[in-house]
């Protein structure tokens, strides 16, 4: 078990997530910290096969650790409260560019995937959520397979979920309907921002993309989804709001092979290499000007707008793989797709 004892320090696996793990072995939490202050990272590594009470891969408690680029994979909670990938308790936890997969909580309630208790606030930006899910008994509820729960019970929290990606998650052992990706709950005027997210929901089982009670305002901007069962795709009850309704359902095919383009994207399906959620075979890689070849006039554009990304557009689409710089990454892959647009 990595202890990160309240130290700002930084913990980083060299060779990434692919090649670096932190195993819970089935008997423990992989990961625990408590009191960490801004400036703590962990870093590149596969958090797996975790299990505790209150959370599989990661507990804080009081915590402003960053986690980035991080995989949590087969991690188990089984407490009241438990989260099964993450669990934070107050403290100021950031969460970034991680992937939580295949998570299984067995309490109700409970997440599969992250989950926030007590004060304090919270940040998860572009994370993935896919085939996280539930084995308990909650009916057509399924409560533990939600992936994001905060629960600040008499506290006030605040907390934001932004560019993250929901994918094929599985609540419930009698009906896999599933209520809510993201959940507020038994909150008291707590804000949560829901911002640039997308909700998959494969075979249509998925009832709700959010849902809001207790007191709790979730403000949901510029999402998508695709998938659901009903139209009621965010939900409140009488002592919940849900404010902003910016969410349409885009649930793009351009393949037309009948899955989703996100849901072959975040399954390395096909590859994305600008990651503007378009798989790389339906547009043209490396057409800057948009005349339907990759040529000299592409490049001599790239060169002019080399070095960090601007807003305006030519330097946006010079960006070809999207990490904020017009670089020897972006010119290389230019260079391969030299010619003619395909198709």
């Amino acid at each position: 078990q990595v202890n990160l004892s309240g130290k700002q320090i930084s913990v980083q696996g060299v060779a990434g997530a692919e090649s670096t793990v932190i195993d819970g072995e089935g008997i423990r939490t992989a990961m625990i910290g408590s009191g960490e202050p801004t400036g703590c990272e962990v870093s590149g590594f596969t958090i797996r096969n975790g299990t505790g009470d209150d959370a599989g891969g990661v507990s804080l408690n009081g915590s402003s650790a960053k986690f980035h680029h991080c995989l949590f994979t087969a991690n188990t909670a089984s407490g009241l409260y438990g989260g099964a990938g993450f669990r934070s308790a107050g403290g100021a936890s950031v969460v970034e560019d991680c992937q939580f997969v295949e998570n299984m909580c067995s309490t109700d309630p409970g997440s599969a995937g992250w989950y926030h208790f007590g004060d304090g606030m919270f940040t998860l930006l572009r994370c993935v959520f896919d085939s996280n899910k539930s084995n308990t008994s909650g009916g057509d509820r399924g409560w533990g397979g939600r992936v994001i729960v905060v629960n600040p019970e008499f506290s006030q929290a605040t907390g934001s979920s932004e560019d993250c990606l929901f994918v094929a998650q599985k609540s419930g052992v009698i009906d896999p309907a599933f209520w809510g990706c993201i959940v507020v709950h038994a909150a008291r005027g707590v804000p949560i921002l829901v911002s640039n997210c997308k909700f998959i929901a494969p075979s249509e089982r998925q009832l709700f993309a959010v849902w809001s009670e207790a007191g709790s305002n979730v403000n949901m901007v510029n999402c998508t989804g695709c998938g659901f069962k009903e139209p009621l795709l965010i939900a409140s009850n009488s002592y919940g709001t849900i404010s902003g309704g910016s969410f349409e359902l885009i649930c793009s095919d351009c393949n037309e092979n009948l899955t989703p383009d996100l849901e072959e994207i975040v399954h390395d399906d096909v590859t994305d290499t600008n990651r503007n959620n378009i798989p790389d075979t339906c547009e043209c890689i490396g057409d800057i000007d948009l005349d339907g070849a990759i040529n000299g006039s592409d490049l001599g554009t790239m060169l002019a707008y080399w070095g960090a990304v601007t807003t305006e557009s030519a330097s946006l689409m010079s960006d070809l793989n999207a990490d904020g710089f017009v670089n020897g990454a972006d010119l290389g892959t230019l260079l391969a797709h030299w010619g003619a647009c395909q198709g």
